[in-house]
């Protein structure tokens, strides 16, 4: 399998917020999340993610090798099919016992050209 991602990358990811509410908590009612001791906002690591994940689908218009694998209220079985199609895949069907058949060079064949397509890890793209 290609490795799209060679290096590791480190960045800072700056925004500032004003009268807004960037990252609620759910368990609070969905109030901004607060550090009790120096009373500035947090923002958690899923919260920074889909950030970025939004702010690369509008600059790369989600354009292989740009598109995100995870996408807000998107339906993921729509992105399992285009690995299935772009791989000549049969299409999954809803009898367990075929799934369980499928050759294992189909699903590493998906995974490759999820990993190529999609702006994520290989990890996520267990199809």
């Amino acid at each position: 399998m290609s490795n799209p991602i060679q290096n590791r990358y480190e960045f800072v990811y700056l925004f500032d917020v004003k009268d807004g509410n960037p990252n609620g908590d759910p368990d609070a009612g969905n109030q901004p999340r607060v550090d009790p001791e120096t009373g500035n906002g947090l923002i958690t690591d899923v919260s920074l993610k889909r950030k970025i994940r939004n702010y690369v689908t509008i600059v790369k218009s989600a354009t292989p090798p740009n598109d995100i694998y995870i996408k807000e209220k998107a339906v993921l079985i729509e992105t399992h099919e285009k690995a299935y199609v772009a791989v000549g895949a049969k299409l999954e069907t809803s009898k367990k016992e075929e799934k369980k058949k499928e050759p294992e060079e189909t699903k590493l064949a998906k995974r490759e050209n999820g990993c190529v397509k999609t702006f994520t890890t290989c990890v996520l793209l267990e199809l």
